[in-house]
């Protein structure tokens, strides 16, 4: 940061960009204290979205004393805030120690039957004698020490510092039933006095089971004929502590091969939490018809487990068939138009078609709708054709619940009139989706190939959504990502799921690129959201606010 003038001032910048409403504020703060900006904020409007800018001029003496400036950006639906300092952007105060108990895993607790409990002492600089550390575990109730292993010194990622750590083992009974343990730290140079830390089970008074499901590889992965993904989802559990172990026709899959979540507070259900397990799996074993099973514990399931298994299903041949398929909602969308389909499908490809006549009516008084038959089109893999006939009504219409009905007659297919209704389903307690974006698995990533960035949409009715995909706010093609249709919830029979995955370049990821998934769907504000990731978040934003500084390097002089 080039300082200029005198005194010494320095100008620093707070941009705002994908903002939905001009109706926005742009707040500074200097050690959370309000400031005035030093001029107007500008704003920017583009089609789609608008941008807000503003400037602020510091002193050296206050960058130098190590005060905080912050840019607060809020409006109705967003708050957003980015800080910046000399110690934030220099690392240059030094870190105090850190005392912190952590949880015995789950996955212990169920194997082991045992609970290890971790006292961890961080920020431990490297050159600190550590020969009058003294650390003990302690049951709270009547101050009995427990067995206490004092681990070897490790070195904490990227900071040059160290962290300890200090355990003892209990029955797995003792910690379920909530009995209170202390941990207690003595170093004359580190602490002035002992220090003591508790921990026990947290107790959660409306604890539920994960609802799990397991999601099969993409089409377009498979069609690499390399590696491709099963996804495995929890989601709506609480306490968060779980595991996830992968089998493979029914042995055990090594840990190197997924990669599985923390578990993610769920937004609009604070005591509920999600995550997922991604496995990478090979193609060809996928399309030779391989297993894989995802076992999931949990302390609420029945015996503190449960799997779910997916293969390779086979196509199976049934009669004809005569089915209405809903107009697509970003049809519906983007040209206000619905489209009515009958689909004939299971037809063979011997049989004759000139005497097949479809007719697209009105249910209330009869009218017939002007109806194009399509051309025959294979099915996938089965050697059977379909043929669809298709109406269009305007969007209005079929919103307002109206009924149409699609009539069928051929002679050698059916022995009399077959007739199909259609209406748009009437959902007494429609909901949005709730919208989470999740970044690829650091193992895809470590591979320098391909990643999976997945959208996951929950808990909405009715089920139907559409999703596009941009990078760097431009649209992609729809054959870089898949997207699943719309599953019904096992224990909410009027709610849906579905999913989308992008596949990614690595290098792309890795030099800050922009992932964005749009979904549409008609109970959002607008009838669309969308969720962003990238690799310097990791974490999902739909506003992004920026602190830009005009020279990093002088800065920390």
């Amino acid at each position: 940061m080039d300082f200029v003038g005198s005194p010494l001032n320095a100008t620093i910048t707070c941009n705002a960009i994908n903002l939905h409403t001009e109706k926005t504020t742009l707040q500074w703060l200097r050690d959370e204290a309000v400031l005035e900006s030093d001029g107007p904020t500008t704003i920017s409007t583009s089609k789609c979205s608008h941008s807000l800018r503003s400037e602020l001029t510091v002193t050296k003496r206050d960058w130098d004393n190590g005060k905080k400036f912050s840019c607060n950006v809020f409006n109705e639906k967003f708050n957003g805030i980015r800080n910046i300092s000399k110690p934030l952007i220099c690392g240059n105060l030094p870190v105090p120690v850190k005392v912190e108990t952590i949880q015995p895993s789950y996955a212990d607790i169920f194997q082991t039957k045992t609970a290890i409990l971790t006292c961890r002492i961080s920020n431990i600089p490297e050159n600190q004698d550590l020969k009058d550390l003294k650390v003990t575990w302690t049951r709270a109730v009547d101050g009995r020490p427990l067995e206490t292993i004092l681990k070897p010194s490790q070195e904490q990622e990227s900071s040059g510092l160290l962290f300890k750590d200090a355990v003892a083992t209990v029955r797995a009974d003792e910690w379920n039933k909530g009995e209170t343990f202390n941990c207690k730290i003595i170093h004359p140079a580190l602490f002035p006095s002992m220090e003591v830390r508790s921990l026990r089970k947290p107790q959660d008074g409306n604890p539920s089971a994960p609802h799990i499901y397991i999601l099969p590889p993409p089409s377009d992965q498979l069609a690499l004929q390399e590696t491709a993904t099963v996804t495995c989802l929890m989601k709506d559990f609480s306490p968060p502590e779980f595991f996830v172990k992968w089998l493979q026709n029914d042995e055990p899959v090594d840990a190197s091969k997924y990669f599985t979540s923390t578990a993610t507070q769920e937004s609009k259900a604070p005591k509920r939490y999600y995550a997922y397990s991604m496995l990478n799996v090979n193609a060809e074993e996928w399309n030779s018809g391989t297993t894989y099973t995802c076992v999931v514990g949990h302390e609420m399931l029945p015996l503190q487990t449960s799997q779910k298994t997916i293969d390779k299903n086979m196509d199976l041949l049934v009669p004809v068939k005569v089915e209405t398929i809903q107009p697509s909602f970003v049809d519906i969308f983007q040209t206000k138009m619905a489209n009515l389909t009958c689909r004939i499908s299971n037809i063979p490809e011997e049989q004759d078609l000139k005497e097949l006549k479809v007719t697209w009516t009105r249910a209330d008084d009869d009218t017939p709708l002007e109806t194009i038959l399509k051309p025959s089109q294979e099915q996938e893999s089965s050697g059977l054709l379909f043929k669809d006939a298709v109406a269009t009504v305007c969007a209005d219409e079929w919103n307002k619940g109206e009924t149409f009905k699609c009539k069928i007659n051929h002679p050698a297919l059916f022995p009399s009139m077959e007739v199909r209704s259609l209406r748009k389903p009437q959902d007494g307690n429609p909901s949005a989706p709730h919208i989470y974006i999740l970044p690829p698995p650091s193992d895809q990533l470590a591979l320098q190939e391909t990643a999976t960035v997945t959208c996951l949409m929950k808990d909405f009715s009715p089920p139907e959504f559409f999703v596009k995909w941009l990078r760097n706010d431009e649209p992609m093609d729809d054959s870089e990502y898949f997207t699943s249709t719309a599953t019904q919830e096992s224990k909410a029979p009027k709610r849906y799921y579905a999913y989308s995955m992008l596949n990614v370049n690595a290098e792309e990821w890795n030099s800050g690129t922009t992932y964005t998934c749009v979904v549409g769907h008609e109970m959002l504000p607008l009838q669309t959201s969308q969720k962003t990731v990238d690799k310097n978040t990791g974490k999902p934003t739909v506003v992004n606010v920026s602190l830009v500084l005009s020279d990093i390097a002088s800065t920390c002089q």
